[in-house]
């Protein structure tokens, strides 16, 4: 497996790192949604943004099950 590395965003920042990514809107209207479940996303339940082509992103929410299934897909890569 290859390291890959990561950034983590402190609860405090997490709403300007939105704002500044165009994504704050989206998720306050009720838009985005857990690429792992399909939970809708909000501000609390946040656990993984990935940056995706074309300035889009991926959502993982903070359900355990959904972390592990990311994570378990991103080692077979």
């Amino acid at each position: 497996m290859i390291n890959q590395g990561f950034n983590a965003i402190f609860d405090e920042d997490l709403i300007n790192v939105l704002k500044k990514l165009g994504e704050l809107q989206k998720i306050e209207e009720g838009k985005v949604f857990c690429s792992v479940c399909n939970s809708l996303i909000t501000l609390k339940n946040i656990q993984i943004i990935i940056p995706h082509p074309d300035n889009k992103f991926i959502y993982v929410c903070n359900d355990t099950a959904c972390v592990e299934n990311y994570y378990n897909n991103l080692k077979k890569k």
